[in-house]
Protein backbone atom coordinates (compact mmCIF):
# COMPACT_ATOMS: atom_id res chain seq x y z
CA UNK A 1 0.00 0.00 0.00
CA UNK A 2 0.94 3.45 -1.08
CA UNK A 3 2.17 5.42 2.20
CA UNK A 4 -0.23 7.92 0.86
CA UNK A 5 -3.07 6.61 3.00
CA UNK A 6 -1.07 5.08 5.74
CA UNK A 7 -2.20 7.23 8.15
CA UNK A 8 -6.16 6.31 7.26
CA UNK A 9 -5.86 2.62 7.66
CA UNK A 10 -3.21 0.01 8.33
CA UNK A 11 -2.34 -3.21 5.52
CA UNK A 12 -4.27 -5.13 8.37
CA UNK A 13 -7.50 -3.16 8.23
CA UNK A 14 -7.43 -2.73 4.28
CA UNK A 15 -6.75 -6.50 3.96
CA UNK A 16 -9.88 -7.10 6.30
CA UNK A 17 -11.80 -4.88 4.61
CA UNK A 18 -10.78 -6.14 0.78
CA UNK A 19 -11.88 -9.60 2.46
CA UNK A 20 -15.64 -8.86 4.26
CA UNK A 21 -16.51 -7.25 0.38
CA UNK A 22 -15.49 -10.30 -1.43
CA UNK A 23 -17.18 -12.55 1.37
CA UNK A 24 -20.45 -10.45 1.15
CA UNK A 25 -19.89 -11.05 -2.73
CA UNK A 26 -19.90 -14.99 -2.18
CA UNK A 27 -21.96 -15.09 0.57
CA UNK A 28 -24.32 -11.84 1.32
CA UNK A 29 -28.12 -11.67 0.26
CA UNK A 30 -29.03 -11.84 -3.39
CA UNK A 31 -31.83 -9.29 -3.17
CA UNK A 32 -29.51 -6.39 -2.60
CA UNK A 33 -29.79 -6.61 1.28
CA UNK A 34 -26.67 -5.78 3.02
CA UNK A 35 -25.29 -9.23 4.91
CA UNK A 36 -22.94 -9.71 7.92
CA UNK A 37 -20.06 -9.48 5.85
CA UNK A 38 -21.38 -6.28 4.17
CA UNK A 39 -22.05 -4.34 7.45
CA UNK A 40 -18.51 -5.34 8.54
CA UNK A 41 -17.37 -4.02 5.51
CA UNK A 42 -19.39 -0.57 6.01
CA UNK A 43 -18.61 -0.24 9.83
CA UNK A 44 -14.23 -0.35 8.89
CA UNK A 45 -15.11 1.85 5.92
CA UNK A 46 -17.07 4.71 7.61
CA UNK A 47 -14.04 4.49 10.77
CA UNK A 48 -11.94 5.32 7.75
CA UNK A 49 -13.62 7.76 6.34
CA UNK A 50 -13.63 9.54 9.78
CA UNK A 51 -10.01 9.65 10.19
CA UNK A 52 -9.92 11.22 6.74
CA UNK A 53 -12.21 14.16 7.71
CA UNK A 54 -10.37 14.38 10.86
CA UNK A 55 -6.91 14.54 9.10
CA UNK A 56 -7.17 16.04 5.83
CA UNK A 57 -7.04 19.30 4.70
CA UNK A 58 -10.33 19.76 1.71
CA UNK A 59 -9.87 19.18 -2.16
CA UNK A 60 -6.34 18.46 -3.60
CA UNK A 61 -7.07 18.29 -7.54
CA UNK A 62 -3.98 17.93 -9.58
CA UNK A 63 -3.75 17.49 -13.17
CA UNK A 64 -3.28 14.65 -14.86
CA UNK A 65 -0.17 13.78 -16.92
CA UNK A 66 -0.82 14.72 -20.33
CA UNK A 67 1.42 14.35 -23.63
CA UNK A 68 0.98 15.63 -27.87
CA UNK A 69 2.70 12.66 -28.32
CA UNK A 70 4.15 9.25 -27.20
CA UNK A 71 5.69 6.66 -28.92
CA UNK A 72 4.14 2.68 -29.25
CA UNK A 73 7.13 1.73 -26.98
CA UNK A 74 6.79 4.77 -24.28
CA UNK A 75 2.79 4.40 -23.58
CA UNK A 76 3.19 0.72 -23.17
CA UNK A 77 5.85 0.64 -21.14
CA UNK A 78 5.06 3.30 -18.64
CA UNK A 79 1.28 3.38 -18.91
CA UNK A 80 0.01 0.59 -20.26
CA UNK A 81 1.44 -2.23 -18.27
CA UNK A 82 1.74 -0.85 -15.01
CA UNK A 83 -2.22 0.59 -15.60
CA UNK A 84 -1.25 4.30 -15.18
CA UNK A 85 -3.65 7.20 -16.62
CA UNK A 86 -2.53 9.34 -19.51
CA UNK A 87 -4.08 12.09 -21.92
CA UNK A 88 -2.70 12.18 -25.49
CA UNK A 89 -3.76 15.62 -26.48
CA UNK A 90 -4.89 15.73 -30.18
CA UNK A 91 -4.13 11.54 -31.08
CA UNK A 92 -7.53 11.64 -32.49
CA UNK A 93 -7.83 14.95 -34.16
CA UNK A 94 -7.68 13.87 -37.75
CA UNK A 95 -10.57 11.06 -36.96
CA UNK A 96 -13.43 12.22 -39.52
CA UNK A 97 -15.90 12.33 -36.77
CA UNK A 98 -14.01 15.01 -35.06
CA UNK A 99 -15.80 18.29 -36.30
CA UNK A 100 -18.38 16.32 -38.25
CA UNK A 101 -20.71 14.37 -35.17
CA UNK A 102 -23.15 16.36 -32.86
CA UNK A 103 -26.25 15.17 -31.42
CA UNK A 104 -27.95 17.55 -34.44
CA UNK A 105 -25.72 15.32 -36.81
CA UNK A 106 -27.29 12.18 -35.29
CA UNK A 107 -30.77 13.23 -35.39
CA UNK A 108 -30.09 13.96 -39.22
CA UNK A 109 -28.50 10.67 -39.85
CA UNK A 110 -29.76 8.26 -37.71
CA UNK A 111 -33.61 9.07 -37.36
CA UNK A 112 -34.95 5.92 -36.12
CA UNK A 113 -32.44 4.86 -33.90
CA UNK A 114 -32.33 4.76 -30.26
CA UNK A 115 -30.40 5.21 -27.28
CA UNK A 116 -30.52 4.24 -23.50
CA UNK A 117 -31.06 7.65 -21.90
CA UNK A 118 -29.99 6.78 -18.46
CA UNK A 119 -30.29 8.97 -14.80
CA UNK A 120 -26.95 10.08 -13.95
CA UNK A 121 -27.07 8.34 -10.43
CA UNK A 122 -27.76 4.94 -11.82
CA UNK A 123 -25.64 2.38 -14.23
CA UNK A 124 -28.94 2.07 -16.61
CA UNK A 125 -31.29 0.42 -14.84
CA UNK A 126 -34.88 1.77 -16.22
CA UNK A 127 -32.91 3.68 -18.72
CA UNK A 128 -35.29 5.26 -21.33
CA UNK A 129 -34.83 4.24 -25.55
CA UNK A 130 -35.51 7.26 -27.13
CA UNK A 131 -34.22 8.29 -30.58
CA UNK A 132 -31.97 10.63 -31.26
CA UNK A 133 -33.83 13.51 -32.15
CA UNK A 134 -35.54 13.09 -29.04
CA UNK A 135 -32.04 13.25 -27.14
CA UNK A 136 -31.01 16.11 -29.26
CA UNK A 137 -34.26 17.74 -28.14
CA UNK A 138 -33.54 16.88 -24.30
CA UNK A 139 -30.02 18.37 -24.71
CA UNK A 140 -31.28 21.55 -25.16
CA UNK A 141 -33.87 21.92 -23.13
CA UNK A 142 -31.00 20.92 -20.51
CA UNK A 143 -32.43 17.62 -19.25
CA UNK A 144 -29.97 16.18 -16.75
CA UNK A 145 -30.16 12.55 -18.38
CA UNK A 146 -27.01 11.48 -20.23
CA UNK A 147 -26.39 8.03 -23.57
CA UNK A 148 -23.58 6.72 -21.69
CA UNK A 149 -22.69 2.82 -22.18
CA UNK A 150 -24.66 2.87 -25.74
CA UNK A 151 -24.03 0.09 -28.06
CA UNK A 152 -24.65 2.26 -31.54
CA UNK A 153 -20.78 1.32 -32.80
CA UNK A 154 -21.99 -2.27 -32.66
CA UNK A 155 -25.33 -1.85 -34.27
CA UNK A 156 -24.42 0.66 -36.59
CA UNK A 157 -20.85 -0.24 -37.92
CA UNK A 158 -21.13 2.16 -41.21
CA UNK A 159 -20.77 4.91 -38.54
CA UNK A 160 -16.45 3.21 -37.86
CA UNK A 161 -15.89 4.91 -41.49
CA UNK A 162 -15.37 8.11 -39.30
CA UNK A 163 -12.61 6.83 -36.82
CA UNK A 164 -9.49 5.60 -37.55
CA UNK A 165 -8.84 2.57 -35.10
CA UNK A 166 -5.43 1.46 -35.59
CA UNK A 167 -3.74 3.47 -32.81
CA UNK A 168 -6.21 1.47 -30.30
CA UNK A 169 -5.61 -1.77 -31.87
CA UNK A 170 -2.10 -1.21 -32.02
CA UNK A 171 -2.00 -0.07 -27.97
CA UNK A 172 -4.14 -3.65 -27.29
CA UNK A 173 -0.84 -5.42 -27.10
CA UNK A 174 -1.86 -7.40 -23.50
CA UNK A 175 -3.72 -10.36 -23.45
CA UNK A 176 -7.28 -9.12 -23.07
CA UNK A 177 -10.68 -10.49 -23.23
CA UNK A 178 -12.68 -8.50 -26.02
CA UNK A 179 -15.47 -6.03 -24.75
CA UNK A 180 -17.38 -3.29 -26.28
CA UNK A 181 -17.30 -0.20 -28.10
CA UNK A 182 -19.78 2.62 -26.57
CA UNK A 183 -20.98 6.03 -27.20
CA UNK A 184 -21.68 8.55 -25.17
CA UNK A 185 -23.36 12.06 -25.55
CA UNK A 186 -24.66 14.26 -22.42
CA UNK A 187 -25.88 18.24 -22.39
CA UNK A 188 -23.67 20.24 -20.27
CA UNK A 189 -23.47 19.92 -16.40
CA UNK A 190 -24.62 16.06 -16.89
CA UNK A 191 -22.56 13.12 -15.46
CA UNK A 192 -21.42 9.83 -14.24
CA UNK A 193 -21.00 9.00 -10.41
CA UNK A 194 -17.84 7.75 -9.01
CA UNK A 195 -17.12 4.29 -10.19
CA UNK A 196 -14.64 1.93 -11.21
CA UNK A 197 -14.47 -1.50 -13.51
CA UNK A 198 -12.21 -4.30 -14.08
CA UNK A 199 -11.62 -3.07 -18.03
CA UNK A 200 -9.47 -0.88 -19.25
CA UNK A 201 -10.68 1.92 -21.15
CA UNK A 202 -9.44 3.99 -23.93
CA UNK A 203 -11.98 7.26 -24.20
CA UNK A 204 -11.68 9.56 -27.42
CA UNK A 205 -13.30 13.03 -27.06
CA UNK A 206 -15.29 13.48 -30.26
CA UNK A 207 -17.06 17.00 -29.22
CA UNK A 208 -16.92 19.56 -26.51
CA UNK A 209 -15.89 19.16 -23.45
CA UNK A 210 -15.58 16.53 -20.49
CA UNK A 211 -13.67 16.81 -17.07
CA UNK A 212 -12.54 13.65 -15.12
CA UNK A 213 -11.60 13.63 -11.70
CA UNK A 214 -9.42 10.17 -10.85
CA UNK A 215 -8.84 8.48 -7.54
CA UNK A 216 -6.20 5.71 -7.25
CA UNK A 217 -7.62 2.22 -6.27
CA UNK A 218 -6.01 2.08 -3.27
CA UNK A 219 -8.99 5.02 -1.84
CA UNK A 220 -11.74 2.04 -2.68
CA UNK A 221 -12.05 1.19 0.94
CA UNK A 222 -12.68 4.94 1.71
CA UNK A 223 -15.31 4.99 -1.43
CA UNK A 224 -16.71 2.08 -0.09
CA UNK A 225 -18.07 -0.26 -3.21
CA UNK A 226 -21.46 -1.45 -3.31
CA UNK A 227 -21.99 -5.44 -3.42
CA UNK A 228 -24.50 -6.10 -6.43
CA UNK A 229 -22.04 -8.65 -8.22
CA UNK A 230 -21.29 -6.76 -11.14
CA UNK A 231 -17.64 -6.07 -12.87
CA UNK A 232 -18.96 -2.55 -12.41
CA UNK A 233 -18.04 -1.01 -9.20
CA UNK A 234 -20.22 2.15 -7.34
CA UNK A 235 -19.70 4.28 -4.77
CA UNK A 236 -22.30 4.45 -1.60
CA UNK A 237 -25.47 6.20 -2.00
CA UNK A 238 -23.54 8.96 0.22
CA UNK A 239 -21.11 9.23 -2.56
CA UNK A 240 -23.56 9.71 -5.18
CA UNK A 241 -22.93 13.23 -6.09
CA UNK A 242 -20.99 16.00 -8.20
CA UNK A 243 -17.63 16.54 -5.97
CA UNK A 244 -18.28 20.20 -6.63
CA UNK A 245 -20.17 20.33 -3.86
CA UNK A 246 -17.45 21.29 -1.35
CA UNK A 247 -18.78 21.09 1.70
CA UNK A 248 -19.24 17.36 1.43
CA UNK A 249 -16.97 15.96 4.34
CA UNK A 250 -15.94 13.31 3.23
CA UNK A 251 -15.91 13.79 -1.11
CA UNK A 252 -14.30 16.89 -0.39
CA UNK A 253 -10.96 15.43 1.43
CA UNK A 254 -10.22 13.16 -2.25
CA UNK A 255 -6.88 13.60 -3.58
CA UNK A 256 -7.87 13.80 -7.29
CA UNK A 257 -6.18 13.77 -10.08
CA UNK A 258 -7.47 15.90 -12.90
CA UNK A 259 -8.62 15.56 -17.06
CA UNK A 260 -9.71 17.67 -19.32
CA UNK A 261 -10.63 16.49 -22.72
CA UNK A 262 -10.96 18.29 -25.47
CA UNK A 263 -12.79 17.28 -29.08
CA UNK A 264 -9.80 14.73 -30.44
CA UNK A 265 -7.98 13.94 -26.97
CA UNK A 266 -6.93 10.11 -26.19
CA UNK A 267 -7.68 9.32 -22.83
CA UNK A 268 -6.56 6.28 -21.03
CA UNK A 269 -8.46 5.17 -17.78
CA UNK A 270 -6.85 1.72 -16.05
CA UNK A 271 -8.47 -0.84 -14.79
CA UNK A 272 -9.57 -0.05 -11.21
CA UNK A 273 -9.14 3.36 -11.48
CA UNK A 274 -12.07 5.49 -9.44
CA UNK A 275 -13.25 7.79 -12.01
CA UNK A 276 -16.42 10.58 -11.94
CA UNK A 277 -16.94 12.02 -15.28
CA UNK A 278 -18.46 15.15 -15.85
CA UNK A 279 -19.38 17.03 -18.72
CA UNK A 280 -18.28 20.75 -19.06
CA UNK A 281 -20.02 21.89 -22.60
CA UNK A 282 -22.79 19.42 -24.80
CA UNK A 283 -20.32 16.23 -25.13
CA UNK A 284 -19.50 13.18 -27.84
CA UNK A 285 -17.19 10.90 -26.56
CA UNK A 286 -16.59 6.99 -27.29
CA UNK A 287 -15.57 4.34 -25.19
CA UNK A 288 -13.11 1.18 -25.76
CA UNK A 289 -13.42 -1.27 -23.37
CA UNK A 290 -11.45 -4.63 -23.04
CA UNK A 291 -10.72 -6.52 -20.06
CA UNK A 292 -6.66 -7.16 -19.94
CA UNK A 293 -5.55 -10.80 -18.39
CA UNK A 294 -3.03 -8.38 -16.29
CA UNK A 295 -5.98 -6.66 -14.14
CA UNK A 296 -7.25 -10.09 -13.30
CA UNK A 297 -3.64 -10.87 -11.40
CA UNK A 298 -3.36 -7.86 -10.67
CA UNK A 299 -5.63 -7.85 -8.22
CA UNK A 300 -6.33 -11.53 -7.77
CA UNK A 301 -7.72 -12.57 -4.82
CA UNK A 302 -10.26 -9.76 -5.05
CA UNK A 303 -11.00 -10.44 -9.25
CA UNK A 304 -11.63 -14.13 -8.63
CA UNK A 305 -14.07 -13.79 -5.89
CA UNK A 306 -15.99 -10.97 -7.63
CA UNK A 307 -15.71 -13.17 -11.09
CA UNK A 308 -16.95 -16.50 -9.21
CA UNK A 309 -19.80 -14.30 -8.04
CA UNK A 310 -20.71 -12.24 -10.76
CA UNK A 311 -24.77 -12.18 -12.23
CA UNK A 312 -24.70 -13.43 -15.02
CA UNK A 313 -21.64 -15.36 -15.07
CA UNK A 314 -18.63 -14.15 -16.32
CA UNK A 315 -18.07 -15.42 -19.30
CA UNK A 316 -21.72 -14.72 -20.38
CA UNK A 317 -21.24 -10.45 -19.50
CA UNK A 318 -17.77 -11.43 -21.77
CA UNK A 319 -19.62 -12.42 -24.71
CA UNK A 320 -22.58 -9.97 -24.16
CA UNK A 321 -20.27 -7.03 -23.58
CA UNK A 322 -18.29 -7.90 -26.98
CA UNK A 323 -21.52 -7.33 -28.52
CA UNK A 324 -22.46 -4.13 -27.13
CA UNK A 325 -25.23 -5.74 -24.70
CA UNK A 326 -24.42 -3.44 -21.61
CA UNK A 327 -26.76 -3.12 -19.36
CA UNK A 328 -27.07 -5.10 -16.56
CA UNK A 329 -30.03 -6.41 -14.21
CA UNK A 330 -29.39 -5.07 -10.53
CA UNK A 331 -29.70 -8.23 -8.28
CA UNK A 332 -30.23 -11.98 -9.39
Amino acid sequence: MSNNLADIYSNKEKLLFFTYWGLEHLFGPRKGDVGTFGRKKNHLAHTFQQRLIEKRPKWKITPLESYHNLSDKDFIENFLIPGKPVIIKGAAKNWPAVGKWTPRWFADHYPEATQPFVDPKTRGYGARELTFKEIADEIESGSDNYVKFSNFLHKTPGALDDLDLSLIEKWKVIQNIPSSKQLFMGGKGTYSVIHAALAHVFFVQIYGVKRWLLIPEEWAPLINPQVDRQPHFLGQEELLIKPDAGDHDIFSRFEFKEAILEPGDFYFNPAFCWHYVENLTTSIGLGFRWVPFRAVYKSPLLSSMILMSQYPASFVRAYQNSRGIFFPKRYP
